[in-house]
């Protein structure tokens, strides 16, 4: 089965930017994005805690999550058949 994954760019509230810095605690810049307690918009300079990204951007997230189901069900009707398939040639 093929690999099923997106990435998703989580948006600025405010002005709708999808790049931001990562900051610890003391706002000085990090490198690892998943560590990072602060992201600062690079444009309009917002701050949001990683819990808050995601719960502004939820919509987007619920959005590219069922279409991702959805393809998970194609991909599992494909194999099922192809499976069933070839069932039918051995029996």
């Amino acid at each position: 089965m093929k690999d099923i994954s997106k990435k998703v760019s989580l948006l600025c509230s405010v002005c709708s930017n999808s790049q931001f810095m990562a900051l610890d605690c003391e706002g000085k810049e990090v490198l690892e994005f998943s560590e990072a307690p602060i992201y600062k918009c690079s444009d309009c300079g917002c701050e949001f805690s990683r819990e808050q990204l995601i719960e502004e951007n939820q919509e987007i997230i619920d959005a590219n999550l069922n279409e991702m189901k959805k393809e998970a069900v194609n991909e599992l009707k494909k194999e099922l058949k192809k499976s069933l398939g070839k069932l039918g040639k051995i029996c």
